[in-house]
């Protein structure tokens, strides 16, 4: 494969440190990013302060189709977040529960 990046994608965040970024086909024509942010350095353990943050894009060209929106403020364990799209359009991935031993599924549907 022989491609470069015509341009870079700026993600709606505007937190001191942002990082782990992952894409996932959503919708038709969509790209669903999801990233983690913080207002702090020395956040990379467990009981950090580090929230992730989703935004839609335009697949094509990289720009913004929606506002960031919060997903969880409270990240724990590892950051790098497997994203799941489903043939409905949709991308799901695992979040920690409301107690200790529980997760949820955050699912986003597609426009």
């Amino acid at each position: 494969m022989n491609a470069a990046a015509s341009e870079d994608i700026t993600l709606g965040g505007t937190d001191a440190n942002e990082r782990a970024p992952h894409l996932a086909q959503i919708g038709s024509g969509g790209m669903l990013a999801v990233w983690e942010g913080s207002s702090s350095g020395g956040d990379f353990m467990e009981g950090g302060d580090r929230t992730m943050y989703a935004q839609v894009l335009d697949a094509s060209s990289g720009k913004a189709i929606s506002d960031k929106v919060t997903v969880d403020k409270s990240v724990v364990g590892n950051r790098y977040q497997a994203l799941k799209t489903y043939p409905d359009g949709s991308v799901a991935y695992l979040s920690k529960g409301k107690t200790g031993s529980s997760l949820q599924v955050v699912r986003f549907f597609g426009c």
